[in-house]
């Protein structure tokens, strides 16, 4: 082995010298400075992404919009309500602010055709003839409703209807409040179901 020719070639070798303070500041400011840059360009993409979402959402309505037709109309028992009608499904609705001479409030009233059938009234008119029955069947308020609150006044208030979805089949959905108002300590209020053939079930939700 020629020793002497290693120990020159070994004497010649460049030796690895750490790198200076100012050449590692100098790397993590370009280290910063790329990750900027790259948190710039992800902002500008979200953003860019956001708007096109926007501008297609837009389009969207506005397409569906060209095939809305609503109005408003009068019932001699429902009153004043207004319907829209898609005309190339033929889905449709109607609402009401319903006011009941039978229960002395007014209330909201919508289903899902063009106006109020018979049915529908027929329907409407039974639930205020039978709305004892139906305050019958919701029970007690939960003594908690989720977030620490209780429904004290609850035996000195009364139920009313606040709104009536009549379903397709006459299937009712009726949402329930109480006078006077628990508040806004209380966050759970009666959501009560009956179905065509009068079955009632209730329960209190957010």
């Amino acid at each position: 082995m020629n020793l002497p020719f290693l120990a020159a070639l070994t004497s010649q070798a460049p030796h690895w010298k750490p790198p200076s303070w100012s050449g590692i500041l100098l790397l993590w400011a370009v280290v910063l400075v790329c990750l900027g840059l790259l948190w710039l360009a992800i902002s500008r993409l979200r953003s860019w992404m956001n708007k096109i979402q926007k501008e297609r959402s837009l389009r969207d309505w506005q397409e569906r919009e060209k095939y809305i037709r609503r109005g408003t109309a009068e019932h001699p028992v429902i009153g004043s309500y207004s319907f829209s009608e898609d005309t190339r499904s033929g889905e449709s609705t109607w609402r009401s602010e319903y006011h009941s001479t039978v229960l002395g409030y007014a209330f909201a009233v919508c289903s899902y055709c063009i106006g109020p059938t018979p049915a529908q009234v027929e329907r409407l008119q039974e639930v205020e003839r039978r709305l004892p029955e139906i305050i019958a069947a919701i029970p007690p308020p939960p003594k908690n409703d989720g977030r620490g609150q209780s429904f004290t006044n609850h035996h000195s208030s009364v139920a009313l209807i606040s709104s009536v979805t009549i379903g397709s089949a006459l299937g009712l959905g009726i949402s329930m409040v109480y006078e006077p108002d628990p508040g806004n300590s209380y966050h759970l209020s009666p959501e009560v179901s009956i179905t065509p053939d009068w079955r009632i079930s209730a329960q209190w939700v957010v």
